[in-house]
């Protein structure tokens, strides 16, 4: 079991953190054994004020944390393929395992929230036809092509990546409808169910068996896949400053480590082998509590483990 942190990069999930913040808590991550820190890729998220909703940008902000940790993998949740050209993301990517070796986890999507196209001026018509496109440039020059590619939305010419990564970048796609699930399993290592949970229901049951039944239509066996979930937990011993908490932390798991420690568990019961989750508060202590509930799981599972 692979335990993660969303970290606190758009205002609408509550307060932006500072980088400052943020580091301290990939740091604090990374010192309580967990396995790695995510950040969402959004230019605005949310909001009914004439304010923009205030984010940090992902790829300036992960490349930052690259430098300023020692182990932790750094992933993103997920790269919109509609703010950057496919062969850009690969050189970034492939420039980004030269500074942290090995520790880049490549989520990635099609995008879904049209107001910060509409409002950056970024196309808005079939997203899915050019992720098609955009996916597969994006996958054989990070596997070491040299690639000539004329597609309706893309073209290349003898295009290569000089130099390459020395790793091999695992890809993450989120998907849950059937033309996106196809694409995550003809491209991806490992595939994330977007919805947030408080703890897993018949959503992540059923949402597991229709990727299993895609990976199945491609050849694939579903051990091949990597399944990722993801969480929102709220300690209800932390303050949230006064603030009302957005609707969308209505589901949140609320409840003691040991009972937090059990939901890691049935996650995992349920097929998934990687739980990324979102903290409120989002604060240093958040993440030592996840720490503990983590190194509970684990406890428990090699027990379980060694039982049987």
């Amino acid at each position: 079991m692979k335990v993660g942190v969303s970290l606190p990069m758009l205002a609408v999930w509550g307060p932006l953190a500072s980088w400052q913040e943020i580091l301290a808590m990939s740091r604090a991550a990374e010192h309580v054994g967990l396995d790695s820190v995510w950040v969402p890729d959004h230019l605005i998220m949310g909001g009914q004020t004439d304010e923009p909703p205030a984010t940090h940008e992902a790829w300036t902000m992960m490349s930052a944390l690259a430098a300023a940790t020692d182990r932790i993998s750094i992933g993103s949740l997920v790269i919109c393929a509609r703010f950057r050209p496919p062969a850009v993301v690969a050189k970034m990517a492939a420039t980004f395992d030269r500074i942290a070796p090995g520790r880049l986890i490549l989520g990635v999507s099609a995008g879904s929230y049209e107001p910060e196209f509409e409002v950056f001026g970024l196309h808005t018509d079939r997203p899915v036809g050019r992720f098609e496109e955009w996916i597969e440039i994006l996958v054989r020059l990070l596997r070491g092509e040299r690639l000539t590619f004329n597609g309706r939305y893309f073209s290349l010419r003898d295009a290569a990546l000089a130099p390459p990564p020395e790793n091999r970048i695992p890809i993450l796609i989120g998907s849950t409808k059937p033309r996106m699930n196809g694409l995550t399993a003809r491209w991806a290592d490992a595939w994330s169910f977007p919805p947030w949970h408080g703890a897993p229901d018949d959503r992540t049951s059923d949402a597991v068996r229709t990727i299993d039944e895609a990976l199945r239509a491609v050849g694939r066996e579903p051990e091949s896949l990597e399944r990722t979930a993801s969480m929102i937990v709220r300690d209800p011993e932390q303050a949230v400053g006064g603030e009302k908490l957005p609707a969308r932390w209505d589901n949140a798991f609320i409840g003691s480590v040991d009972a937090l420690a059990a939901t890691l568990i049935e996650f995992a019961e349920r097929g998934f082998e990687q739980i990324v989750v979102k903290l409120q508060p989002a604060t240093t202590r958040s993440v030592e509590r996840l720490g503990e509930a983590v190194r509970l799981a684990r406890g428990r599972a090699a027990s379980s483990a060694h039982s049987i």
